[in-house]
């Protein structure tokens, strides 16, 4: 009977005891350098909040819900109808990290507030942890808006049944409870899309012609683009045209780099102050030996932010150089001519595409000339309107497909092809033999031939 009563007095102190424990939760604000304007489709941090424990306690404390509320410079403003999301995460914006998000508010009188669950956050004793507050600013978030977030020290609630929140360096909310508020920014959405025409070009092209789209895709006007084109090309300086819709769908051409237009190394600055719609950009440039692929990156700034990269649909903006194609054969179809001023010397080339590719096949070729004769056909004579042609190329089975062969390229001269990689196209040369010329069996001569891709 005595030891009944010594267990019994033993779990009562012990209960007595457990009663009287409080649990002690400790929250730190941190410095948040959080911009004056920031931009949609874009995860802004708010707060970061440390959170310690120093107790001679074992027990776990288990944060299980965070009430966030909103704030904005226009008081009349109702959170619901602004799209945001709040999420909390762990330390770090990650995807893994993220601890939960809401974008219900709970709105009453001039209180907006929502109510975070969160997953699998425990906090133990002599334990530090950091969460972060964070906006996401989706697309179809209201802009402009100018908003922050505050939560007070009984926002956030945890499994302890006795516990005390103290937001350390928080400042007074009332009589029982602190808070810490984070700084206003405002929301802008200045966005564009990119693409580059054509996709694919050939190795050692002069003039290659590079068309650049920027379209404004977000609410804000945008008063400038920069264009940065790899150090891998020349640009044709004098060969820089542009066309810009405005913001009030005006639209304005130039032949040149004006004074709307700036060249600086590689880099292409096109500015209006009445706002940017579309901006279509042509320029030139030439290509190398190289091959490989060069991203053409752009910039858009508006009144309030800058320094915003292009959305791009996967590698729209990316230059593909390499040889478009191969010669597989050089055949002789006719060797034997007259020297008559009409008959003719005929020629096929085989070739194979490497890529699906519009444009034109271009070709020149050096005069004919004979070592046993010392002497030269010309391949034109005279220039300009009286310029008479000898050589002519054209595709197999389209004898209008042609241009005449000069010894120089001409960037608007060529075979025009829709190639498709992989096909096998023959291209006929026809080489007329002018009056006056010695005759030899040694005639020679050197060629070239490149695709010239039309964006």
């Amino acid at each position: 009977m005595r030891n009944e009563a010594i267990i019994t007095f033993i779990l009562l102190l012990a209960s007595i005891s457990g009663m009287g424990y409080s649990a002690a939760l400790n929250v730190t604000s941190n410095k948040v350098e959080l911009l004056s304007y920031v931009n949609t489709e874009s995860n802004v941090t708010m707060l970061n909040l440390t959170l310690s424990r120093n107790e001679t306690s074992n027990e776990t404390i288990r944060i299980t819900n965070i009430i966030i509320n909103f704030n904005s410079t226009n008081e009349n403003l109702n959170a619901s109808i602004t799209n945001l999301v709040v999420c909390i995460y762990n330390s770090t914006i990650n995807e893994s990290q993220k601890l939960g998000c809401s974008s219900r508010w709970n709105v009453s009188s001039d209180v907006n507030r929502t109510n975070i669950t969160i997953s699998n956050f425990t906090i133990s004793n002599n334990e530090n942890k950091t969460i972060l507050i964070v906006y996401e600013i989706n697309r179809s978030v209201i802009t402009p808006i100018n908003v922050s977030l505050f939560l007070t020290n009984d926002s956030l609630i945890t499994n302890a049944t006795n516990i005390t929140i103290s937001f350390l360096n928080g400042k007074d909310y009332n009589s029982t409870s602190r808070y810490f508020s984070s700084n206003f920014t405002q929301i802008q959405d200045l966005h564009a899309n990119a693409k580059l025409l054509p996709r694919y070009v050939d190795t050692n092209v002069k003039e290659q012609e590079i068309v650049y789209i920027v379209n404004s895709s977000g609410k804000d006007d945008i008063k400038s683009i920069i264009l940065e084109v790899p150090s891998n090309f020349s640009i044709v300086s004098n060969n820089i045209k542009f066309v810009i819709t405005k913001s009030d769908n005006t639209t304005a051409t130039f032949s040149s780099c004006t004074d709307l237009c700036k060249l600086e190394e590689n880099k292409i600055n096109l500015t209006s102050q009445a706002g940017i719609k579309l901006s279509i950009i042509n320029i030139s440039l030439n290509t190398t030996e190289d091959e490989g692929d060069f991203t053409f990156n752009s910039k858009i700034y508006g009144e309030n932010l800058s320094d915003v990269s292009t959305d791009v649909n996967g590698s729209e903006t990316k230059l593909f150089v390499k040889q478009l194609f191969n010669i597989t054969n050089v055949g002789v179809m006719k060797n034997i001519a007259i020297v008559n001023g009409s008959d003719y010397w005929l020629f096929n080339f085989t070739i194979i595409m490497n890529a699906n590719v519009s444009g034109l096949i271009q070709f020149k070729m050096n005069d004919w000339k004979s070592d046993s004769k010392n002497a030269t056909i010309p391949i034109t004579n005279g220039t300009g309107d009286n310029a008479t042609y000898y050589a002519s190329m054209w595709l197999s089975g389209n004898e209008s497909n042609i241009f005449n062969v000069t010894n120089e390229y001409n960037i608007n001269r060529g075979v025009r092809l829709n190639a498709i990689e992989n096909r096998n196209y023959t291209l006929i040369l026809k080489m007329i033999i002018p009056r006056g010329i010695p005759i030899a069996s040694d005639w020679w001569t050197t060629y070239s031939m490149l695709f010239r891709s039309i964006p």
